[in-house]
């Protein structure tokens, strides 16, 4: 088996590298690179399995179309102001057990912009 080392050249027989660390650091920069390309191949394979189990989601006149399934999206609100963030993990529980799609919620804006 033959090892192309080009990227770290080791110095000629008889002759010390100049500096003792330098075979370790070139092996420190193999490590890097290879690091570096598990890393890139990590991202590219899970960018992949997200764009292969993409939703599809559509509109007509008659309702809302979810991967080829027609959907009543049900819904409850939460007044923010009226319950504390402690709060907040049960409510959203809750309405997921009771069967409901989604939470809406109020803006109130005079408190972000001032009449």
């Amino acid at each position: 088996m033959v090892v192309d080392l080009s990227l770290f050249p080791l110095p000629p027989k008889g002759q010390k590298p100049l500096d003792r660390r330098y075979k370790k650091n070139s092996h420190f920069l193999f490590k890097m690179l290879l690091s570096s390309w598990i890393v890139i191949l990590f991202i590219t394979s899970l960018s992949l399995l997200c764009l292969c189990s993409a939703t599809i989601v559509a509109y007509d006149s008659k309702s809302i179309i979810i991967n080829g399934e027609r959907k009543i999206i049900f819904s409850s609100a939460i007044h923010y102001p009226h319950s504390t963030s402690e709060m907040w993990p049960d409510l959203s529980n809750k309405s997921k057990e009771g069967g409901l799609d989604a939470i809406e919620t109020y803006v109130f804006w005079d408190r972000y912009e001032p009449v």
